[in-house]
């Protein structure tokens, strides 16, 4: 079983949610790792940009395959290589947990050396793309947190920053 990075906007997360969570896609460029690399039962982690929270994981059930139908856009849908997939955790906007938790920034190999907040530190992290493999140990790390944050369904308030990339 390998780990994935999914990124998703405000808007791509409502639109994933809102047609059954049940398909999830990349831009054509990211193609040969879709096909050369992920496979069924492969996790894909799911962080929201723009908000930069980790909002859901989810279990690659099929191949990869390419259909245009529009999920995420209202037409001409940019995500178009695509995975059947199923969710094993989704959050909303306000319980999704963010990077900069300590228990999170503080334990991920890819943000513990970095400076929270710091200009650049998502480009530095490595989490600008989808399909990044994710390591074992942050895997590890970020389902724990995941499924504790779906026991515990803490509340992280959104600012009028956040509600505007909402809206």
């Amino acid at each position: 079983m390998n780990f994935w990075l999914n990124l998703f906007t405000p808007d791509t997360w409502t639109r994933f949610r809102g047609h059954g969570a049940s398909i999830s896609g990349f831009r054509p460029r990211l193609r040969r790792t879709a096909y050369e690399s992920v496979k069924p039962g492969d996790l894909l982690f799911c962080y929201l940009v723009k908000l930069s929270r980790w909002s859901g994981v989810l279990k690659v059930q099929s191949e990869p395959f390419e259909d245009t139908k529009p999920i995420f856009a209202d037409s001409n849908d940019p995500f178009t290589t695509r995975f059947k997939v199923t969710p094993d955790i989704v959050l909303d906007f306000e319980h999704s947990v963010p990077i900069q938790e300590p228990d999170l920034w503080n334990k991920l190999s890819f943000t513990r050396e970095l400076e929270v907040g710091a200009l650049g530190w998502a480009y530095r992290a490595g989490i600008r793309q989808s399909l990044v493999q994710i390591t074992k140990e942050n895997a590890e790390i970020l389902l724990a947190v995941l499924r504790q944050q779906q026991q515990t369904n803490t509340l992280y308030e959104l600012n009028s920053h956040d509600r505007k990339h909402i809206a």
